[in-house]
């Protein structure tokens, strides 16, 4: 996310009103880094350190703040509690423009460590804070340790604008300059620290530091390694967890050609692509098999057709005809490779919280006109294996309009398709009716609205 502005963003007066929000309800917090140009300018997430008994609070806190401002996301995890936060107008105008929706993330944390291990104290950083303008930071000493454990340990790399004010802190405290971190990396390592940044050493010899304190934090406390074992243990879980229970977003679409499914996906790709990583579009029509089985498939229909009278019955086009009844081994067929993609190319992107958008979907099945599409009794077991998407967008229109998009399908197939579809509208209540001849812009900013508000 490129910095903001005040005269641009419309996230200034909000981060204003919510840092002063956390004054009112009296939550100890600081905020860790770039803190220099808020709230009128931000440079990607603003970190948060808290006390985890005040998270409670500081959700109440944004609730009450949400009015004219969209939730995209929550994420709980290792320790963090995240809140990614859009601007209605901003969502607005990037859906008109096609770009990408600038938002904010708010990162709380409540634990200042690396893998478990921590590397300075929450008291300590939250006791000795300072006042910077309307909200709080860490005490110098806090928080040139923090930018360089930080640097060091969790990101791989030292920004120049980090080294310069780690510098000028060494400069003026000297030898006393980490002294927040002697009991954690003992005082050797500190001392490499200080002589590295206080020399202006280049990123890669100061990155060169970080085996050494790594070694550092796991032998100078005695509950590094068991925090450090703890943290894996959980994290490990919770990747179990979003495995069987994904808490990314799955957006469906259920239409003929021409309703402009690909073209709204387009869009809201491009408009949420700064509030979900990894966002996905998936094609989950006929066209694009990925089961190893389709040549086989249309093989076993030969010999099914010939086994009658020793030769395929072939149309007037010449090509060959299918018993109807073959067909039901197409549509399983197809079942079956839908369950492939949404397993190994859909599941994965919806375990790490990112967003698919699904180009059609399993519901493309009720379009066919075979026994194994109509029968009540395999629909609903057809319906009972179908994995729930988030929002399933259902396209409706005028036929003759929508067919004469692609002219693909003619009018009245294209009006049986979109009856074939209708019943979507009474399987569940995360079913969003859209008119597929509207203004794009207004499909897609019902889609966002229905979503997240």
């Amino acid at each position: 996310m490129q910095p903001s502005h005040v005269g641009e963003s419309p996230y200034a007066s909000f981060l204003s009103r919510f840092l002063r929000e956390l004054n009112n309800r009296r939550i100890s917090y600081c905020v860790l880094r770039n803190f220099e140009g808020l709230p009128a300018t931000f440079d990607d997430d603003i970190d948060i350190l808290v006390d985890r008994e005040d998270l409670e609070k500081i959700e109440g806190a944004i609730t009450e703040l949400m009015e004219g401002f969209i939730l995209l996301r929550r994420i709980e995890r290792n320790g963090h509690l995240q809140f990614y936060i859009g601007s209605g107008g901003e969502m607005k105008q990037a859906i008109v423009k096609n770009r990408p929706a600038q938002v904010i993330e708010l990162d709380f944390v409540t634990q200042l460590q690396w893998k478990g291990m921590a590397y300075l104290s929450t008291e300590d950083v939250l006791s000795n804070r300072k006042q910077h303008g309307e909200f709080c930071v860490a005490a110098p000493a806090h928080h040139a340790a923090h930018l360089a454990c930080h640097a060091i340990l969790d990101k791989n790399f030292v920004k120049d604008e980090y080294k310069e004010v780690i510098a000028r802190f060494i400069s003026t405290e000297g030898e006393t300059g980490f002294n927040a971190l002697s009991s954690y990396i003992g005082n050797r390592m500190v001392k490499r620290l200080l002589l590295a940044f206080r020399e202006g050493n280049g990123a890669a010899a100061i990155l060169d530091l970080r085996k050494p304190l790594i070694a550092s934090l796991m032998y100078h406390r005695i509950g590094s390694i068991p925090s450090c074992i703890l943290f894996w243990t959980r994290k490990f879980f919770r990747i179990i967890r979003a495995i069987l229970h994904p808490t990314g977003v799955l957006i469906a679409t259920a239409g003929p050609d021409g309703a402009g499914k690909s073209t709204l996906l387009n869009r809201l790709g491009t408009v949420l692509s700064d509030s979900f990583v990894p966002i996905k579009e998936q094609y989950m029509g006929w066209k694009q098999f990925v089961l190893p089985t389709k040549r086989i498939l249309f093989y076993i229909q030969g010999v099914l057709q010939c086994s009658g009278d020793g030769k395929a019955a072939k149309g007037n086009a010449g090509r060959k005809m299918h018993p109807p009844w073959t067909h039901n081994f197409s549509v399983l067929h197809y079942f079956l490779d839908l369950w492939a993609r949404y397993i190994f190319l859909i599941r994965p992107v919806m375990a790490r919280g990112g967003m698919v958008l699904c180009d059609r979907y399993f519901y493309d099945i009720f379009v066919q006109k075979v026994w194994i599409c109509t029968n009540s009794l395999t629909r609903r077991l057809f319906l009972a294996f179908i994995p729930k998407p988030s929002v399933s967008i259902l396209f409706t229109g005028n036929p003759t309009i929508i067919a004469g998009r692609k002219q693909e399908n003619s009018a009245e197939e294209t009006k049986k398709q979109l009856e074939a579809l209708s019943f979507l509208k009474d399987t569940s209540s995360n079913v969003l009716e859209i008119e597929a001849t509207d203004k794009l812009t207004h499909n897609a900013a019902s889609v966002v609205h229905f979503l997240f508000q």
